[in-house]
């Protein structure tokens, strides 16, 4: 038996400010699956980390889901504050805890925060283990209105790259393993049910990280395709969702 679809999306770390960190203040940015740039890359070389967030006044974007992927926390913890202004007093501790191996890790703060502006994520490492996050998110999650319909696609593609040899020849150099392509037909969706789905689309536009629980219940990182097809018959809508898994290189 298959599942519906869910995402975690709308990652706040993509819009917002990062305040300098305890380790490392130059976030950089991660590279995927062809050469897309997501969000950032964290890596640091100690222990512990402390990650400062300001979203900006005009564009507060709630979140209930700390993310992290291809990360060395399993056993480490975790700490999420939020505060009412930028001086950073009077701390609310959203969300504290050890994490498990789990990849991608998707901690459920069980409520959005009341304070959303002033964020800060503090990292702990396992004992003496390096501290690496490929991707670090703050995110909320959607379900879909609809199961998605019989007949749904799924490739496996090889991640490789192409060099073109002087002698007009191709040389192919295969990294790590296949990566899943879903396609999917959600059929008959009312205009509101659609619209959610646009919203989250023209949101993360083909190019921004999420995070698939995909028809079979597997969650991994994933991106939406840049076009979205949609089809109106009467006042129900048939849309076509393209999903390609993602992993660091």
């Amino acid at each position: 038996m298959g599942s519906n679809l869910f995402l975690v999306h709308n990652n706040i770390l993509a819009d917002a400010v990062l305040v300098s960190g305890s380790e490392q203040e130059n976030l950089s940015s991660a590279q995927f699956l062809c050469d897309d740039r997501l969000s950032f890359k964290f890596t640091a070389t100690g222990t512990h980390s402390l990650i400062k967030v300001d979203q900006a006044s005009s564009a507060i974007d709630p979140f209930r889901y700390l993310v992290l992927v291809d990360h060395t926390m399993s056993g480490g913890t975790a700490v999420v504050r939020t505060y009412p202004t930028e001086a950073r007093s009077s701390a609310t501790v959203v969300w504290s805890g050890s994490l498990a191996f789990d990849e991608p890790s998707v901690t459920d703060f069980g409520s959005i925060p009341a304070q959303l502006q002033y964020v800060d994520v503090e990292l702990t490492a396992s004992g003496g283990q390096r501290l690496s996050v490929g991707e670090l998110m703050l995110a909320s999650r959607f379900e879909s209105p609809r199961f998605p319909a019989p007949g749904i696609v799924t490739d496996y593609l090889p991640r490789r790259t192409f060099i073109d040899l002087q002698n007009g020849e191709r040389q192919s150099v295969r990294h790590g393993g296949v990566v899943r392509h879903k396609v999917y037909a959600l059929q008959g969706l009312d205009e509101d049910g659609a619209a959610e789905w646009v919203e989250i689309f023209d949101a993360n536009e083909g190019a921004r990280l999420v995070v698939l629980t995909d028809d079979e219940g597997d969650t991994y990182p994933a991106l939406l395709k840049d076009t979205l097809s949609t089809n109106k018959t009467a006042t129900r809508f048939d849309l076509g969702l393209e999903f390609t898994e993602v992993k660091l290189t």
